[in-house]
């Protein structure tokens, strides 16, 4: 199959929580996306099982060439191991490297322009009672994963 990308994302509000993720083959098309609604302590906790259902399911689909990308920079720094993990986090970063054994994996990080998919599952599982795993994408989800053909320039500001 070659390599696999997820984008995943965790949204947060007042112990509420969701969280979601869209896989990708190399030509952009989409292979599988999720959203779960979930607990959790603050927005970090969302992002961390967010990456970890994604890498969870990579197994599960047998997909082991995984590129994950999240949007979550102290994440990102935690599993690459260059910052300590809170307490509350340690069974789901030790539940991603146990399952990162089983395949080979690159992580990433992205703003948040970058991960527009993933942001809308996540917001979505906030919103949802329901767990969603599905192949066929909704016209929504759609538009996001092929907003780059519309060739619109995304703007990033940043505070002087």
């Amino acid at each position: 199959m070659g390599w696999v990308k997820v984008n995943t994302d965790g949204s947060f509000i007042s112990l509420n929580a969701g969280f979601g993720g869209v896989f990708r083959n190399t030509r952009g098309e989409c292979l599988l996306y999720f959203q779960y609604p979930v607990k959790a302590e603050d927005p970090l906790e969302a992002e961390a099982q967010a990456v970890y259902w994604a890498v969870f399911l990579a197994t599960k689909c047998s997909w082991n060439l995984l590129m994950v990308e999240t949007d979550s920079m102290i994440l990102f720094k935690i599993l690459e191991g260059r910052i300590s993990a809170p307490w509350y986090l340690i069974q789901w970063i030790t539940g991603i490297q146990t399952l990162s054994l089983k395949l080979k994996m690159s992580l990433s990080n992205t703003f948040r322009e970058g991960n527009k998919p993933g942001n809308w599952l996540a917001k979505a599982g906030l919103h949802t009672q329901n767990t969603i795993i599905d192949t066929y994408t909704i016209p929504h989800l759609e538009l996001l994963l092929k907003g780059y053909l519309l060739d619109l320039p995304f703007f990033r500001v940043l505070p002087l």
